[in-house]
């Protein structure tokens, strides 16, 4: 299945979510620093655990004239 979400930022301020980095999982809690790291490389793909499953999330459309409207594509692995 395969969910869209469109906003700034692919997670809100406290959400838990994982990303990749040397082949190891890093679990981080997202905020200000997120988003600064986000910013800088939007096209990142991240991780969250929801109802005991893995997710994948990814940038579909970036709109940098109007960054509120991304939008993120999320599905279950």
């Amino acid at each position: 299945m395969l969910n869209i979400q469109t906003s700034k930022y692919p997670f809100v301020e406290g959400d838990e979510y994982y990303t990749i980095e040397k082949g190891e999982p890093i679990l981080s809690v997202w905020d200000d620093e997120s988003e600064a790291i986000h910013d800088a490389d939007p096209v990142q793909t991240y991780y969250f655990v929801l109802g005991h499953a893995l997710w994948e999330k990814k940038l579909r459309f970036f709109r940098p004239a109007s960054p509120e409207n991304n939008q993120y594509y999320y599905s279950i692995l």
